[in-house]
């Protein structure tokens, strides 16, 4: 179900009416991982956002489990990247750590990414 068309005269869409601070951080920790894979070659690049849509799929039903394959993804990514990926070196590390303020790690939840 789409959102209903603003009428002309009215301001577009402001963004959603709820406010759920735990999916908000996974959307821009999402975001953010998109970021991070966009700089990478084309055949890695495609291989991981096809990965990144598949947890972003799964957030829509399950937030938990997509947070903690967020945090395997972003594991895997450094770990295959090497220890100097991202360049900034600080950026990943923001990412693995959970709304609920806590460091995610990889396996977390004694699942792996699908």
């Amino acid at each position: 179900m789409s959102a209903p068309r603003p009428r002309p005269g009215e301001p577009g869409w402001a963004g959603p009416e709820w406010d759920d601070p735990v999916l908000t951080a996974l959307a821009h920790r999402l975001r953010d991982a998109h970021r991070l894979v966009a700089p990478l070659p084309a055949d890695d690049r495609r291989r991981l956002i096809r990965h990144l849509l598949i947890i972003t799929d799964l957030a829509k039903r399950d937030p938990q489990l997509a947070d903690r394959r967020l945090v395997t993804f972003v594991a895997d990514l450094e770990r295959e990247h090497g220890s100097s990926y991202p360049p900034d070196g600080g950026e990943a590390r923001e990412l693995r750590r959970r709304p609920d303020g806590g460091s995610g790690g990889p396996g977390e939840g004694g699942r792996t990414a699908e």
